[in-house]
């Protein structure tokens, strides 16, 4: 199916395997500081409500036609612990359980495990929603513990097909795959998240290639549009600039994606 927005997957109870989550008042320890880039709060979508959106600083994957190289390094960043991060959520803690709550984004939040299990777990616990997007590039011995208090998680996998994900990221997408494959029998909430690059990953067989594993996994399709930067700002980070100029999809070529996923007898959100 598809067209409008998709629902929110139901808040999650947690996993049978997990211990009891603890109360933000009297719960875990402090633990460890996370690597931090920025938080940002944004209710542009008055139907949704309120996210705060956390980018985590470090990305081992440093896919060059992402949105936000600024965050592929740790130098500079913040440094809360996942209790500090809630505290500074306080007093819109509020608008949060009423919206669409917290964000774990990147970077790379699985990049950073304990961190990111303690602040999924301290939010959930305050009643929050929990969303991590990841790219699945994560060793194999990476506990799937850590998301048991997520209540979304998106899998920006760009592509399972190795061709495609290698003109990207310079990675093979089995890891990624592998990932994900645990993540479905582990019961993750997952929710596949397809970025269209021209002449990277729109060709029929690259897109009917992401359909069969989101049938597989049994899991809800976004498609992205890749949202190209001016060349100049790479200069101004420091960093090099992906080698064939990225070019944002037309917007037929986004339409005909998203039919295709939903032809495929996926959910697809518009």
């Amino acid at each position: 199916m598809s067209g409008g927005t998709m629902p929110f997957l139901p808040r999650r109870a947690a996993h049978p395997g997990a211990p009891a989550r603890e109360t933000a008042a009297g719960g875990p320890p402090r633990g460890e500081a996370g690597f931090v880039h920025s938080i940002l709060y944004d209710a542009r979508n008055r139907e949704r409500g309120l996210l705060m959106s956390v980018r985590m600083a470090g990305d081992p994957v440093r896919c060059p036609y992402g949105e936000h190289p600024e965050t592929w390094h740790r130098g500079g960043a913040q440094r809360p612990t996942a209790v500090e991060l809630l505290q500074r959520a306080i007093p819109r803690l509020p608008e949060l359980r009423g919206g669409q709550g917290l964000e774990l984004t990147g970077g790379e939040p699985l990049a950073q495990p304990a961190f990111t299990a303690s602040a999924l777990a301290l939010f959930s616990a305050a009643g929050v929603r929990t969303v991590l997007r990841t790219s699945g590039q994560v060793p194999a011995s990476l506990p799937l513990s850590v998301l048991d208090a997520a209540d979304e998680v998106f899998l920006d996998l760009h592509t399972p097909d190795e061709r495609s994900s290698w003109a990207l990221h310079h990675r093979k997408a089995g890891p990624a795959l592998a990932f994900a494959r645990r993540a479905a029998a582990h019961g993750v909430p997952l929710r596949l998240s397809y970025l269209l690059v021209p002449g990277v990953t729109d060709a029929p067989g690259a897109v009917d290639a992401a359909a069969r594993l989101a049938t597989e996994l049994g899991c809800p399709v976004e498609v992205r549009p890749c949202r190209p930067r001016r060349r100049d700002s790479y200069q101004e980070l420091n960093l090099t600039p992906p080698p064939v100029p990225a070019k944002a999809p037309a917007p037929t070529a986004l339409a005909a994606a998203r039919a295709r996923f939903a032809g495929a007898g996926l959910e697809v959100a518009a």
